[in-house]
């Protein structure tokens, strides 16, 4: 019989389900998933994601929060007591996890999906195999999958993206991209707020545009 895995932060409690990404459980199954189980680790541990072109266009507080933790790829036959508390010795962060920790899977999906590339592919993948939309097992998923379906086939607007920056005096801003189709845009500045023209782009606008 094989070895299940999940990838689990230990500090966090917070694990992968394989499943989630449309891999098996098998390290093997879904080690060589350069679009699934593995593109949802990597959006977990960059560091400076958003900055440039080919980045994760995504402003979602998942991207990035295990950046700095210990992380480890465990199966349900590792070692009792590894990388665990004195008072959990006698069973294995796997069953820990499980028991204990919070499947963040279908979150890290969401910001994935942000991507219309990585989107196109995974969700025709992910609806071609009927029996998961019917399936409870994965109801956090079939909802974003949904979500993220009309949004790319314009049934839904896109929700809107939020950037935090700092002005020339050190105040903090809040940028909000409204409508991407019609290039709207807010800004919490004295400048876009006290414009002789309304929603003409503040510099702190121009600077994000530029990013993204």
């Amino acid at each position: 019989m094989g070895q299940y895995f999940k990838i689990v932060n230990v500090k966090k409690r917070q694990y992968l389900n394989p499943h989630m990404f449309g891999d098996g459980l098998k390290f093997m199954e879904f080690a060589p998933s350069g679009g699934g189980t593995m593109a949802a680790l990597a959006v977990l541990l960059s560091d400076g994601n958003g900055r440039g072109g080919g980045d994760l266009n995504s402003e979602n507080d998942i991207v990035g929060s295990w950046a700095g933790d210990p992380v480890v790829i465990t199966g349900d036959y590792a070692d009792d007591g590894k990388f665990l508390p004195a008072d959990k010795q006698d069973t294995n962060l796997y069953k820990v996890a499980e028991d204990e920790g919070t499947d963040i899977s279908a979150k890290v999906l969401d910001a994935l999906l942000e991507d219309k590339w990585f989107a196109d592919d995974f969700i025709k993948d992910w609806n071609s195999h009927q029996f998961k939309s019917s399936n409870d097992y994965y109801k956090e998923v079939n909802a974003v999958v949904k979500k993220w379906s009309e949004i790319w086939n314009g049934k839904k607007a896109a929700p809107a993206q939020n950037w935090d920056v700092y002005g020339s005096k050190g105040n903090l801003y809040k940028i909000t991209e409204v409508d991407k189709a019609n290039d709207e845009w807010t800004c919490t500045c004295p400048a876009f707020t006290y414009a002789k023209v309304p929603g003409t782009h503040c510099k702190h606008i121009k600077e994000i545009k530029q990013k993204v």
